[in-house]
């Protein structure tokens, strides 16, 4: 029951099963279907998978339906985790931002957090919440970030929040929920 997009990262198709025993995020082989791993346990949310590098790790982010997690391109090990809101579907795409961080966000009343992900003593990744607010609950919406801020439809309403704290600037507007796009200087909503 539900959905998101699959991610082809290099001969892999990767897509969010949502299983337990190692099934949260699986990949198969682009060529002939063949799986190529699976790994985390969590059920999955209306996310898609993401790859990007953190903490000079090439990295797939998920937000699933109890936590935000990292897997490894090559092995979909879970590489980090942080547990989310499990009282309602999570259904934004989490968001790296510069400085090894990423924003996530869910609505029904959940808001956003900013995580922080560094290497650990043992070299191994660690993740720690840098702030929580309410001031912007993502649903069916992505939000963008652009010279320190974050832009998104906080339950339908344009918001804007300094991306170090965690603060609203402001909060204006009422747009529903659509999809933006930051092209240039410019905002773009639909």
């Amino acid at each position: 029951g539900m959905s998101g997009s699959p991610l082809l990262q290099g001969d892999l198709v990767v897509v969010p099963a949502g299983g337990k025993n190692d099934r949260s995020l699986v990949a198969y082989r682009m060529d002939n279907g063949e799986p190529a791993w699976n790994g985390g346990g969590d059920r999955a949310g209306y996310s898609s998978p993401l790859y990007t590098v953190l903490a000079g790790t090439p990295q797939i982010l998920i937000l699933n339906s109890g936590s935000v997690a990292s897997h490894d391109p090559a092995t979909g090990r879970v590489l980090w985790q942080a547990p989310w809101s499990r009282s309602n579907p999570n259904v934004a795409q989490p968001l790296p931002v510069p400085g090894d961080r990423v924003l996530v966000s869910s609505g029904y009343g959940v808001g956003c957090a900013l995580f922080n992900v560094r290497k650990g003593p043992g070299g191994g990744l660690e993740v720690a919440q840098a702030w929580k607010t309410p001031s912007l609950k993502a649903k069916f919406a992505n939000f963008v970030r652009r010279e320190g801020f974050v832009y998104g439809l906080d339950d339908g309403i344009l918001v804007c929040l300094d991306l170090e704290t965690g603060g609203r600037r402001w909060k204006a507007g009422r747009y529903g929920h659509g999809q933006m796009l930051l092209v240039g200087g410019l905002l773009l909503l639909t």
